[in-house]
């Protein structure tokens, strides 16, 4: 199946009115599954999420076996412990910057492990880490809620 990885901004809709909540849920799922769902299928499913008072999370990245990247956020997340399914898990602001300076370095001198299988993913991988967080930690008041990292195999 392979390691899936997603990055989502968790945000904070206490003080947004119910119906804009509902819109902004049903925005979010679109963006994140175009075309998967009917307008009746995501009413239900939103419906779902309010009841069960689960947090509005905006899909950031999604990235498909960057393992070097996982085993990177594992080390500093879950002191290198790694289960089935890892996370959720806040990201810190500081590890946000580590990562996108570890993925600006990787694709200046196009660095990757001698054994790595696809270095040339690798290396488009941490670009996507660069191009995603870069706003968040140039313009940090804009993000003042969680970003979410979890990983499943």
């Amino acid at each position: 199946m392979g390691l899936s990885m997603m990055f989502y901004y968790r945000r904070n809709l206490n003080d947004v009115p119910m119906s804009i909540q509902r819109a902004m849920h049903k925005q979010a799922m679109r963006d994140a599954y175009p075309h998967v769902f009917s307008d009746e299928d995501l009413n239900e499913i939103v419906d779902k999420k309010i009841e069960n008072n689960e947090p509005y999370e905006e899909e950031l990245l999604y990235l498909r076996n960057a393992h070097a990247i996982h085993e990177y956020l594992v080390k500093h997340l879950a002191g290198g412990v790694d289960n089935a399914d890892f996370g959720p898990y806040e990201v810190p602001i500081d590890l946000i910057k580590r990562l996108v300076t570890r993925g600006k370095y990787v694709s200046k001198y196009r660095i990757t492990p001698a054994d790595y299988p696809y270095p040339k993913l690798l290396i488009e991988q941490w670009e996507k880490i660069v191009e995603v967080f870069s706003p968040v930690i140039e313009n940090p008041e804009l993000y003042p809620d969680p970003i979410i990292y979890e990983g499943t195999w």
